[in-house]
């Protein structure tokens, strides 16, 4: 029997010679174990249509990866015993007209800086500020134009946007 081929995307290093990656034509994530000579893949299935990109917390232990034409993340909290795919932010431009996306944002350029994130509104001109205990968005910053990448200063400190932030913890 011939499978069906897919792109590899997402393709992020763990600690312990490991790896994760997601397979976009086949809307799953993948997560081959540690041992070289007898590799075992942990198959995530039905994490939502067309995962595009993805990056692992700076702490190793979330894996998520955006969704192609989905408002909405999937989750993957690499340190659980069993881990299992979680959808966060899951509707955020829900009754907003979509704007056409001319370039896909790219979630290594996601920042984290203290406990939120902030990442890229594909088809929006935002910047969603998401809480990273408990995946939860906390609040948008406008800004001029589709975001592709969202950066930190290297001490995690700024999430270098020049618009008043707009959470108390972060940005100071």
């Amino acid at each position: 029997m011939r499978r069906a081929g897919s792109r590899v995307v997402g393709l992020a290093d763990l600690p312990g010679r490991r790896f994760v990656f997601s397979l976009f034509d086949a809307d799953r994530c993948g997560w081959p174990m540690s041992d070289p000579t007898a590799p075992k893949i942990t198959r995530f299935e039905n994490v939502g249509h067309q995962p595009y990109d993805a990056l692992v917390t700076p702490d190793g232990r979330h894996y998520i990866a955006g969704l192609f034409g989905e408002d909405g993340l999937a989750l993957i909290d690499l340190w659980a015993e069993k881990p299992q795919v979680r959808r966060i932010l899951a509707g955020y431009g829900k009754g907003e007209a979509a704007l056409p996306v001319f370039k896909m944002p790219h979630l290594r350029g996601w920042a984290v800086a203290g406990r939120h994130a902030y990442l890229p509104a594909i088809g929006r001109h935002e910047v969603l500020v998401v809480d990273t205990e408990s995946w939860a968005e906390v609040a948008r910053i406008p800004v001029a134009g589709q975001p592709v990448f969202a950066m930190a200063r290297p001490d995690g400190r700024r999430c270098g946007s020049t618009s008043p932030c707009p959470t108390t913890t972060a940005c100071r």
